[in-house]
């Protein structure tokens, strides 16, 4: 459901076309993706050695 709302958001209020709305939904799950990987990262290097990482803005 949610990404039906940013495709509508991204259509409608940003005037993006059909495709551009598939990209960029597309990148917007690769982020999602990516940041959640370096999450999982952050918290095993957290744990194994006492490091800490800058807080997620």
């Amino acid at each position: 459901m949610c990404r039906a709302i940013t495709a509508q958001r991204l259509a409608k209020d940003l005037e993006v076309n059909a495709p551009g709305v598939a990209i960029a939904l597309d990148l917007l799950g690769q982020i999602d993706a990516l940041r959640k990987r370096l999450s999982r990262y952050a918290d095993g290097v957290n744990r194994s050695d006492g490091a800490t990482w800058p807080e997620k803005p």
